[in-house]
C-alpha cells in the first residue's frame, strides 16, 4: 500500500519474515507472525508513536506477568514479535492498515510506505 500523500517518513523498518498469510509455514520456521519485522535494524524519528507503543507494551508485559517475565525468553518480549506488535496495531489504529498485505509474495518485494512509516522487503538487506 502506497501512500502517496504522505512526503515524510519518519520510521523505517524492513521485514525479516515474508510468508503467504494464508499459510501456516511462518509458525513451522519459528516466527510469530506470517509478516515479520526485524528489531535489529530501523530507523526511527525521536519520539515516534511506534516507540512508545512498544514501550507501552512491554511495561504493561512486565507488570502484569512479573513472574512470568523474569522467566520468559527476552527475545520473545524485546525482540522481531514484540516490534512487530506494536507496529501492527498501531497501523491498524491509525489507519486500518491491513498488515498481510504487506506481503511482498505476489508483488515481488516491494517496499510499502504505511502513514509515516516505510517498511522495506525482506530482500533490502541481502
Amino acid at each position: 500500500m502506497l501512500d502517496d500523500q504522505t512526503s515524510v517518513v519518519n520510521f523505517l523498518w524492513g521485514l525479516e519474515a515474508d510468508n503467504d498469510p494464508g499459510s501456516d509455514a511462518y509458525w513451522r520456521q519459528s516466527y510469530t507472525y506470517p509478516q515479520q519485522l526485524s528489531q535489529w535494524a530501523f530507523a526511527a524519528a525521536p519520539h515516534h508513536p511506534i516507540v512508545t507503543q512498544y514501550m507501552e507494551n512491554l511495561r504493561g508485559y512486565t507488570k502484569d506477568n512479573e513472574t512470568a517475565a523474569l522467566n520468559s525468553d527476552p527475545l520473545k518480549r524485546t525482540g522481531p514479535a514484540a516490534v512487530t506488535l506494536a507496529t501492527k496495531s498501531l497501523l491498524e489504529d491509525r489507519v486500518g492498515f491491513r498488515w498481510a498485505s504487506l506481503t511482498g509474495v505476489k508483488d515481488g518485494g516491494r517496499p510499502k510506505l504505511v502513514d509515516d512509516v516505510l517498511i522495506l522487503p525482506i530482500t533490502a538487506f541481502q
